[in-house]
This record gives C-alpha cells, structure tokens and sequence, in this order.
C-alpha cells in the first residue's frame, strides 16, 4: 500500500491551495474533513494516554454500572435502547442509538466541555498522565504535555498562554502537581484532542 500512487502523492501547501480552488467543499474528498471523537474513542483515549487502558482482547460484556470503575475499552461494555442503555460518560457525546443501527448524531454542547473538565474520569485521568510526563520545568511540562496529549509542538502563542495559566494557577492553588493537573486536563479538552483529522 505505501508504495501505490496514491499514497505517495504530496500534501504539502501548494497542493492543498490547488485542490482547494479546484473543489472548496471536499466533493472528490481530497482530504479527510474534521470530526469529533465518538464518546468511546475519547474514553478509551483518555485511559490510554493516562496509561491505564486495559488492552485485554476478548471476554464478556461488561455492565455500563462499571464503566467508571473498570478500564477495558469502551466496546466491552453493554448497549441496549433503553433508559441507562449507554455508560453514563458516553451519554453526554452522543452515544450510538441502537433503535437506529447504532446511528449517531452529532453535537456539540456545554456539557461536553464539563465532562472533560469535571468528571471523575477526567481527574483520575489527568493525574496518572500527569504521572506519564516527565519534566522539571514548567516549559518543558508544557512542551511535553502538548507532545503526549496532542500529538504535536505548542505555538509560541500557545506557550505564553500556558505559562500565564501555569502562573494564575500555582498562586491560587499553591501546589505544583495539581497545577500540572489542571493544564492536563485544559489540553484533554482542546480541540486537536476530541477533533479527528
């Protein structure tokens, strides 16, 4: 396959200025337009980069109760049509419907962000990747955080954002590792983290 044409063709900016004139609205689908994250892939993503997703194939369906206490992937647990037919952190990302074929909606609601800010899932989260990243410095916490959760370099104006926040918040809080915290979980809910390119 990485050898075919098509996966050697370029995308670099004078070809997406070029395909962007030819076809503004992706009809040949030149590229993979942006979409949110299913509410399974932002669990099971948040678990992962917290390194406590149990990769484990295999084995019975797991009760949607012990979502927030168990951390298999989010396909081992139950969904069924009915009331509490979904796991409680997946009802707020538009779960799949199973009355119709699992079809999904999509949406974007202030819940969402709080879910990401507040949850239980969240703060448990956010400490063991905390426990992931290690970096004296704040700047180098930063730049590794950016580089663990996103999967990319900060801008600069990103980086001055982050130590303004890292500064506001280790004058209220008074704790380091919980300013950490509150940066990680600032990054799980950035766009580049729920959004698929």
């Amino acid at each position: 396959m990485v050898t075919s044409h098509a996966y050697q063709l370029g995308d670099g900016t004078a070809v997406q200025t070029a395909n962007r004139e030819k076809d503004r609205d992706n009809h040949w689908l030149w590229h993979r337009n942006p979409g949110r994250m299913e509410a399974e892939v932002i669990r099971d993503s948040l678990l992962f980069l917290s390194g406590r997703l149990n990769q484990t194939l295999g084995g019975q369906v797991l009760l949607n109760t012990q979502s927030t206490s168990t951390r298999r992937r989010s396909l081992y647990y139950e969904v069924y049509p009915e009331a509490g037919g979904n796991m409680p952190f997946a009802e707020l990302f538009d779960p799949a419907n199973p009355a119709e074929c699992f079809r999904r909606s999509a949406t974007v609601v202030p819940q969402q962000a709080l879910a990401l800010s507040n949850s239980q899932l969240i703060h448990a989260a956010s400490a063991a990747t905390t426990g992931q990243i290690n970096a004296a410095t704040p700047t180098a916490f930063i730049h590794a955080a950016f580089r663990h959760i996103l999967a990319r370099n900060e801008t600069d104006a990103e980086l001055a954002a982050c130590l303004e926040f890292w500064e506001r918040q280790q004058q209220e809080l008074k704790n380091e590792a919980q300013v950490r915290e509150s940066l990680v979980r600032v990054l799980f809910n950035h766009n580049d983290f729920v959004t698929i390119r």
